[in-house]
């Protein structure tokens, strides 16, 4: 390892110990349990292989890079540097702005790759071109709701305030995950599944709770947000395999109506 690729990576580790810092100091009665940070590994690993094979000759001129993703990845990139600094310098409220930036960007690439053909391989077409960028808009997803319930804990709110959010935030997941399998063309599962497992991380994480949250929070308080995330991480699960059901059922049927009316 190069001078230059040590310095970059012992900056990289120092960044991120100070945003857990940060994000400590700021912690929301939302926040998840640290080990849901895990999916970030899985985000880079994806996104790394999207970077690796769409400089393939035949896979550059696909349809999902040229059209879905287009200039949205770098649009999102430029707003997750942002993001870094003005989170990193306690710009709370500038950090949530720049939060939605790339919650929007991704959101365009997940649109936009939902109206589109998969080329020559679905499976392909899924993991390495659309799988990248619909597991980080999940995340981001759930990273926005926390971001505005900590620029609220940063700007000195009442606990009252603070759990209006929380319950606030709860509506806004159940909204993306209806959105996400019901108002695309095709359902999106990967947004909802993220959502789902950033609920159950909360869910973990209020079962023993910081000397914060206990702090600013009774104990009903705690138990109620609770509850109501264990219920919205179920509701996400069950609902999502019961769409994926649903639509394989569809699926398998119009496959046989079409040998059928092959034979008639």
């Amino acid at each position: 390892m190069d001078f230059h690729s040590y310095f970059s990576f012992s900056h990289m580790i120092i960044v991120s110990y100070h945003l857990c810092q940060l994000s400590a100091k700021y912690q929301t009665i939302i926040t998840p349990a640290g080990a849901a940070f895990a999916i970030w590994g899985v985000i880079f690993v994806a996104q790394a292989f999207f970077v690796f094979y769409q400089m393939l000759k035949n896979i550059r001129h696909n349809q999902l890079v040229q059209e879905g993703v287009s200039y949205w990845y770098f649009v999102a990139c430029i707003f997750q540097s942002a993001w870094t600094f003005a989170f990193g310098y306690e710009i709370i409220w500038l950090s949530s702005i720049f939060m939605f930036g790339i919650l929007a960007s991704l959101l365009m690439i997940v649109y936009r790759q939902n109206r589109l053909t998969w080329g020559d391989s679905r499976i392909k077409g899924f993991w390495l071109l659309k799988f990248p960028f619909s597991i980080h808009a999940g995340w981001i997803c759930a990273a926005f709701a926390v971001n505005v319930n900590v620029s609220i804990v940063a700007a000195g709110q009442s606990s009252d305030t603070q759990i209006s959010f929380a319950y606030a935030s709860i509506v806004y997941a159940i909204m993306v995950a209806i959105a996400s399998l019901f108002y695309l063309s095709l359902p999106e599962f990967t947004i909802p599944c993220v959502l789902a497992w950033a609920s159950m991380w909360i869910v973990i994480e209020l079962r023993a709770p910081s000397d914060l949250i206990t702090a600013t929070f009774t104990d009903d308080e705690i138990t109620q947000v609770r509850t109501a995330f264990l219920v919205v991480c179920v509701l996400l699960c069950i609902t999502t395999v019961a769409c994926a059901i649903h639509r394989k059922f569809l699926k398998a049927n119009k496959t046989d109506d079409r040998a059928n009316y092959r034979v008639m």
